[in-house]
This record gives C-alpha cells, sequence and structure tokens, in this order.
C-alpha cells in the first residue's frame, strides 16, 4: 500500500455521508495535514510537508495542533528526526472558505451536504513531489526509513488528466453516490470537476470557469433519471483578485434581502 513520508497509509478517502443529503459537493481529490518539519542537520527544513489525508473533506483546521500531536502518536515520531509543528494557513483554509464562502450564502451546513471528490486518493503537488524527493527522500535513506518514492499513479495531474482518468476510472463510483445521495443542489468545484459532472449529465462540455457575468449561474440537468440543480464554482485553492471578487459578487447576490412586494 502507498504511504506518505514517515509511514502513514495512503488510502481511499469515502465520502462525508451514506445516507440522502440536500446537497452534493464535489472536488478534485483529498487534500492532506501538512506539518512543518525541521529535520536535524545537515537536511533542510520542510516549510509544508503533507503527511496524511486531511482528517475529514475541507478540513478547517481548527484543532490544526493537535491533529499533529495525534499524528506524531500514530507514526511512533523519534526525537531523532527532529522537530515538527503547525503550518498555519496551508492547513484548513479550503475548509474555512467552504464554511464561509459556500455553505453559508446557501444557507447550508456540513450536515446538509454529501461531499466527495473526483478521485479518492490525495495527490502529491509538483512541490511536494520536489520536496520528498530532494529533502525527505535522502534523510529516509539515512535513517532507514521505507520510502519508495511518490507512485506514479499518484502523481500530480492536471484539469484535462484528472477529467479523464475520472470518467475512465470513477464514473460509477460518483453515479452510485449521486443515487444515494438524491441531492436537489450539486455543487461543483473548480473546472475538473466541471468538466466531470457535465460528462455524467451527458452534455457538452460547457465552457471553463470565468470570472465574469455568468459566473454562479445555476443550470438544470438530467443524471440518469435524476434532474438536478447545478451550480459550478471556482476552486477553493484559487485566490486571484479576479476571482475572488467574481465569488464575492456571487455571495452579495446570494444573500441579498429580497425586495418587499410593491
Amino acid at each position: 500500500m502507498p504511504h506518505f513520508p514517515f509511514g502513514r497509509p495512503l488510502e481511499a478517502r469515502k465520502p462525508s455521508a451514506t445516507s440522502a443529503r440536500r446537497l452534493f459537493i464535489l472536488g478534485a481529490h483529498p487534500g492532506a495535514l501538512h506539518v512543518e518539519w525541521k529535520p536535524p542537520s545537515p537536511f533542510q527544513r520542510v516549510a509544508a510537508l503533507a503527511v496524511e489525508t486531511e482528517p475529514e473533506f475541507f478540513w478547517t483546521g481548527k484543532d490544526e495542533a493537535a491533529r499533529i500531536e495525534a499524528w506524531t502518536a500514530a507514526v511512533g515520531w523519534k526525537a531523532e528526526w527532529g522537530t515538527v509543528g503547525p503550518v498555519g494557513v496551508i492547513n484548513g483554509s479550503s475548509g474555512q472558505w467552504l464554511d464561509e464562502r459556500l455553505l453559508k450564502p446557501l444557507r447550508s451546513s456540513r450536515a446538509d451536504a454529501w461531499m466527495t471528490d473526483c478521485l479518492d486518493l490525495h495527490r502529491y503537488t509538483f512541490g511536494q513531489q520536489e520536496v520528498v524527493t530532494t529533502k525527505f527522500e535522502p534523510f529516509a535513506k539515512k535513517f532507514g526509513l521505507p520510502w519508495d518514492g511518490v507512485p506514479e499513479d499518484l502523481r500530480h495531474l492536471d484539469e484535462d488528466e484528472i477529467a479523464q482518468l475520472t470518467y475512465d476510472k470513477h464514473q460509477k463510483r460518483i453515479l452510485g453516490e449521486l443515487r444515494t445521495a438524491a441531492p436537489k443542489l450539486v455543487v461543483t468545484l473548480g473546472n475538473a470537476a466541471l468538466r466531470v459532472f457535465a460528462r455524467l449529465a451527458q452534455i457538452p462540455e460547457p465552457e471553463l470557469l470565468k470570472p465574469n457575468k455568468d459566473y454562479g449561474t445555476e443550470v438544470t440537468v438530467t443524471v440518469g433519471d435524476q434532474q438536478l440543480q447545478w451550480l459550478p464554482l471556482v476552486h477553493p485553492g484559487q485566490r486571484s483578485k479576479e476571482w475572488l471578487a467574481a465569488h464575492t459578487k456571487w455571495i452579495r447576490a446570494r444573500t441579498r434581502p429580497a425586495s418587499p412586494p410593491a
């Protein structure tokens, strides 16, 4: 079984619910718990090392210190490996975005949502691939830690690759989750999830998300025998000024008080 640096297993993530939910949220792939790692000399500090699948979908990071403490106990941390600590905003930023900038405007909570991903395994980013190859791998070799490198099938994928792999390998799973969840609204986060859901609905692939006047528009689609409202939104990791403005405009439109009758 593939594993993270220091040994935690890299396992498939199950959806957040097992019964019907009003809201279905589709992301790209699971995130990770990160730690700041300060190894002994001559090895270099790592500002953020992914060491375990994040504890829940779109984790908020509010219990970061406790989670890191539990992780060190789980891996049997040794003083000779150096020290680890919190990384701050990297842990939980997407979860905080989800709570404040998606669920709150939709007047929903996590209890209302079925959360899942296109791919059910964490994928290494380009940055993490470089970190584990140049910094962790030499350390693991010296200290006798098991490490076979980043598995080829867990390396970074672009949007096209995520969409294709999901449709090829995970279509049945996601369709089954949609049937069980029986949601009224499906929210896709980012272009990869948008492209996957369009294929599931067997409609022509729409234009990729743009921070323009059409952003945040709901459409009605049919998936199998389910008629669903679909809301394509930006991925929480996209934080450019243009996207911040577009998403803030959508929030204001959702939360604007209804005009009184004439």
